[in-house]
């Protein structure tokens, strides 16, 4: 009979199931990495196009200021009026110095490099900085053409010494009012530096990028030249150029019209992602562009992280499999040695089962001295039959366990059997972890151990490999979130707890319903289920809670799990944070938007300041979700509303709204304030915020160039909530244009009133040059008609008369004079207010009564020294005197007139004159420093026209106010410090 043990049965069942393993675990990472790599394809291509179309409306709206500045001098007659006197008379200083000053303020205004006038045939005759710039002939070329056809010609970048002198060039025609157009009196240059005024914003990325850039580019014959500083490559603009045959060139496609997204190698033959758009109105191409590597760079690392998690889970899949194949065969021996001991006499079957098993079978005496080994015994031990038996069972043990061996001696001597785990000892000293199965019988009244002992330094590898894998889980930055096929938490992994809030005590046993934000409608989870239950991965982002109710935005995978027999078992979800991409997202278009809204009303063609205010309240309101959006305007101390829109409704009407508290920490110090409690309850009884229960208020300063506050816009709602910082900027890209549409206005109407005093002081000289003759011939006719009467009284009094009358005119002549009479810059030195004060204040003592009115002057500050102002000290001296005449007339007899000196925040100081006297009707308040108009009999109307005059030619300012609380007004002047 043969009782050779038949073969162990082929595990062809593991072998399947650890291939479909490792195909389903190759297959998931390779898609979740297509899906990576053409996510972050997406969003970079978004974002390229987005900077490009950004960059490409500044550009273009950059050119449409310059040619708008332009049209403004083409078509301003009096800057016509002042070229035709200096074109007809040259020679003449006043005309010259005229047509200087209209250049010098349109270089310095619009940061010009410089201006130069040329006359009908194309010759230099004025120019701001002197001389360096020359007129070319291209120039020349460009100015005859603008020249016959009465047409403002931009031209193309150029360079005369590049990379140095790089500049674009703007032809205006200088055509008399009236005149042909085709006979010009010549043409105005405006040289523009655009490495000052243009390439800085092209080069700017928005972004944190290594690689990234920006560029214009135009054809030039057969090459593409680069007309800006390149980001790599140093003294590039206008001298660069590769050859439109350069394959895969970016910058050639879009010279050639091309526009969206491309692919190719740049000029540093490196490869690149690039958008290419076309500048409107121009030969230029731009080209906004960032390397492969960095694009993909993203993809790389989540590439090496899948690979390493796959191969971790194909090796404990692969350890797995082993570890049960191993226990089939172990499971297979056993039964066969049992079987073999029931058949035939112990030594036999031993001697036959030995050689053939896979385990190691040991036989040992009472004593626990080896009886027989078998042949897997001899290998695994090292040892030779002859030398292994006979071997106490201490010696395949480490010293250290010999009374363990001991132990299990007398256990066995009193159980039928023992399972344990120990560590053998091979003959070379080496040791290794080994699984024993033990039992003790009789035959022949003689008691014998049996041990059947596995090698298990395989398995403890699986387990290793295990640990590692749950190592791994447990330490990735991922939320990993595992459910059984009903949607009970079985596992969530320490980035799970500490994203949501919910510790893993909490979470166990849960629904991942503890984690719905009410964002989704019941389809999208029943199309969630309906994916993963039909054992398809599903991808998706949602929006989801955290403990706390704070929501957050997930990128997260699911993915159903199947046990041998496909049968769907668990599900892993694994979830990362892209709260923060998601809000950088819609920032970015929001800005985008809000830089669209400005864009669009710079561009709209007779915008009224109150219409660009709408659109400005407007578009916050839908921008910002705020339901109340306010702008005010600050004129001479006193707060005025523009534009509102209340829960979509615009208006400009005054509302009863407490503006002055609200608005006092902007106007003051010119600073953003927020905050989030109830209106209602810090101002009862207001009839607006009773309509309107408003729980957010944020104020957000307009400001001028200086940076003075000159009004505010403000925004409320109804939710509390604190506006972000990328909020704030928003409101403040519309306070910044409004501010600037003020200064625009401020300008215009400066340079009006410069034109009309102008126009007064020629006027006043004339008729003052006309007047004074007679009036002196009338004055010595009074006088040697009074000698012949010799004091007759009855024509004393109409002698009297006409005395006063003639000193009147000749008063009002002098007055006249002084309205129109500019102030020299060579009298124009650093002095000290306090002086010039203290001294108008004595100078007006000596001509009035001591117990007239009584005079108190305050100085606000530590420093006297540092409060000096650059001034003509008897102007601004008269200035003070006349104040004080203006106070003493409108105020009681011995009445106080006090005078205060103060610092303002910023550079300004102020002089404060305030009398006790009745006030001014408020009607008349914004009339007063008109020329001409008076509330006091017998005045002339100029005083106060000639105090601002002088005020405003040391660049200050003058408001007059009434008191509050009365009596009295105050005459407040503002100057620059020095």
């Amino acid at each position: 009979m043969d009782s050779r043990p038949s073969p162990s049965p082929t595990p062809w069942n593991l072998v399947l199931i650890f291939l479909a393993l490792v195909i389903g675990l190759s297959a998931t990472a390779y898609i979740y990495y297509s899906h990576q790599r053409e996510d972050i394809k997406k969003n970079a291509i978004d974002r390229l196009e987005a900077i490009a179309d950004l960059k490409m409306r500044e550009i273009f709206n950059w050119r449409e200021e310059r040619l708008a500045d332009a049209r403004f001098f083409h078509e301003n007659l009096q800057f016509i009026r002042s070229m035709d006197r200096f074109f007809k008379n040259q020679l003449d200083p006043e005309s010259r110095r005229d047509a200087l000053e209209w250049l010098t303020h349109l270089k310095e205004n619009h940061d010009y490099s410089n201006i130069l006038l040329l006359d009908s045939h194309a010759s230099v005759r004025l120019r701001v900085v002197g001389e360096g710039d020359r007129v070319d002939n291209q120039a020349q070329f460009l100015a005859a053409q603008a020249m016959s056809g009465n047409e403002i010609i931009l031209s193309d970048l150029k360079a005369d010494d590049p990379p140095l002198n790089i500049h674009i060039d703007i032809f205006i025609p200088v055509v008399p009012s009236g005149s042909d157009p085709r006979q010009p009196l010549g043409v105005l240059l405006v040289r523009i530096d655009p490495q000052h005024s243009l390439f800085p914003f092209i080069e700017h990325w928005p972004t944190p990028s290594p690689t990234s850039e920006t560029f214009l580019v135009r054809r030039e014959g057969e090459d593409v030249l680069y007309l800006n500083e390149l980001r790599h490559r140093k003294n590039t603009a206008l001298v660069f150029r590769m050859p439109l045959s350069q394959r895969n060139l970016p910058a050639s496609a879009a010279v050639q019209g091309q526009e969206g997204i491309v692919e190719g190698i740049d000029y540093r033959n490196v490869p690149v992602m690039a958008y290419l758009k076309q500048i409107p109105d121009s030969p230029w191409a731009l080209v906004a562009k960032v390397d492969i590597d960095e694009v993909y760079a993203p993809v790389r690392e989540r590439a090496k992280f899948v690979l390493v998690v796959v191969l971790t889970l194909i090796l404990g899949a692969g350890m797995g499999v082993g570890f049960l194949w191993r226990m089939q065969q172990a499971e297979f021996y056993r039964r066969q040695f049992e079987a073999g001991l029931e058949r035939q006499a112990l030594t036999k079957h031993f001697e036959y089962l030995t050689k053939y098993a896979n385990d190691i079978l040991i036989l040992a005496d009472i004593d626990g001295n080896i009886v027989e080994v078998n042949d897997r015994g001899l290998a695994a031990f090292g040892y030779t039959r002859d030398e292994i038996l006979g071997m106490n069972l201490r010696a395949l043990q480490l010293p250290e366990d010999w009374a363990e061996v001991d132990a299990i001696l007398k256990k066995l001597d009193q159980r039928d059997g023992l399972v344990f785990e120990t560590v053998k000892k091979r003959k070379d000293g080496r040791t290794f972890p080994v699984e024993t199965s033990a039992r003790s019988f009789r035959i022949n009244d003689k008691q014998f151990f049996q041990a059947i002992i596995r090698d298990i330094s395989e398995r403890r590898r699986a387990e290793q490999a295990l640990n590692l894998l749950s190592s791994v889980v447990a330490q990735t930055a991922d939320a990993v979130m595992i459910t059984n096929k009903d949607g009970l938490i079985e596992y969530v992994n320490p980035s799970f707890e500490d994203l949501v809030g919910y510790t893993r005590e909490e979470a166990l046993g849960q629904t991942p319903r503890i984690l719905n934000s009410g964002r989704h409608d019941r389809n999208f989870y029943e199309n969630l289920w309906k994916t993963i239950l039909s054992g398809k991965v599903y991808r998706g982002v949602m929006t989801n809670k955290k403990k706390n109710g704070e929501l957050y935005n997930e990128e997260e995978t699911i993915t159903p799990i199947r046990d041998a027999q496909g049968n769907i078992t668990h599900f892993v979800s694994t979830a990362r944070d892209i709260t923060e991409r998601i809000r950088t997202q819609e920032n970015l278009a929001r800005r985008q938007d809000t830089l669209q809204a400005v864009y669009e009303m710079a561009i709209t063609p007779g915008s009224s300041f109150q219409a660009i205010c709408d659109q400005a309240v407007s578009n916050l309101s839908r921008l910002l979700g705020l339901s109340h959006v306010m702008v005010h305007q600050l004129t001479s101390g006193e707060v005025s509303v523009i534009s509102t829109i209340t829960v979509g409704e615009l208006s400009h009407e005054v509302i009863d709204f407490p503006i002055a508290s609200l608005s006092a920490p902007v106007l003051e110090r010119g600073v953003t304030f927020q905050f989030k409690s109830s209106l209602r309850e810090r101002f009862p009884g207001n009839a607006y915020f009773d309509k309107y229960d408003l729980e957010t208020f944020v104020a957000v300063p307009i400001k001028d160039n200086a940076g003075a506050p000159i009004g505010l816009i403000i925004g409320m709602d109804f939710e509390a909530r604190c506006l972000s910082e990328d909020d704030i900027q928003l409101m403040e890209i519309f306070a910044s244009y409004i501010g600037q549409e003020i200064e625009r206005g401020h300008l215009q109407a400066q340079l009006q009133k410069a034109h009309e005093m102008k126009i007064l002081g020629q006027m006043a000289s004339g008729v003052a040059h006309e007047v004074r003759n007679p009036l002196n011939a009338i004055l010595s006719i009074t006088e040697a008609v009074n000698q012949e009467l010799e004091g007759n009284p009855d024509f004393e009094i109409h002698l009297r008369h006409i005395r006063e009358q003639v000193n009147r005119l000749s008063q009002l002549m002098q007055d006249l004079l002084e309205l129109g009479k500019p102030i020299p810059a060579s009298s124009l030195q650093p002095a000290s207010i306090p002086e010039i004060c203290t001294a108008g204040v004595d100078l007006w003592k000596q001509y009035h009564p001591s117990d007239s009115h009584r005079i108190s002057l305050s100085i606000n500050a530590e420093d006297h020294d540092q409060m000096r102002v650059i001034a003509n000290s008897p102007k601004l001296s008269q200035v003070f005197i006349n104040l004080l005449d203006n106070a003493s007339q409108h105020s009681p007899v011995e009445s106080e007139i006090q005078v205060a000196i103060t610092r303002l925040s910023g550079s300004n100081l102020r002089v404060a004159i305030t009398d006790q006297g009745a006030g001014i009707d408020p009607k008349n308040l914004s009339r007063l420093s008109e020329p001409f108009f008076t509330t006091r009999k017998g005045g002339t109307g100029l005083g106060l026209s000639i105090v601002k005059h002088i005020v405003e030619l040391h660049g200050g300012n003058l408001s007059i106010r009434n008191n509050i609380p009365a009596p009295g007004c105050t005459v407040e002047i503002d100057l620059p410090s020095a």
